[in-house]
């Protein structure tokens, strides 16, 4: 514990590698350089944690900023796909209709043999 203002306390952070995290509070700085350090109770007290604590936080924060964008391509994706399983859908059911239409013809057609015309033959 410290009697300083609060930029002598953050000072004081950055001074101390072993330093895990400075609470100034009223003019008096506490330190904690266990990082399972038990939670304080201050009102309008100010919480500096070591650099290496925003390092980490900045890169957690980066890693969402991708997932984000991320999820956010393969929404985009799945809305895409969505639209185009649509489209083959209905190209199916269009090519599906014309399937049954040339079957229908078909079946109306006379057999192949139906066709023989017999020939002459001159002798």
């Amino acid at each position: 514990m410290y009697k300083e203002t609060r930029e002598q306390c953050a000072q004081t952070r950055t001074q101390d590698a072993d330093c895990y995290a400075m609470v100034w509070s009223g003019g008096v700085c506490w330190q904690s350089a266990e990082e399972g350090a038990p939670e304080w109770d201050a009102s309008k007290a100010v919480l500096m944690t070591s650099a290496a604590l925003e390092k980490e936080r900045n890169s957690c924060l980066t890693e969402k900023t991708t997932s984000d964008r991320e999820r956010d391509t393969c929404l985009n994706q799945k809305k895409q796909i969505g639209g185009e399983k649509s489209k083959c859908l209905s190209e199916k059911k269009v090519l599906d209709d014309n399937l049954k239409k040339c079957q229908a013809y078909t079946t109306k057609l006379p057999p192949p043999n139906a066709l023989d015309i017999p020939t002459l033959s001159v002798t």
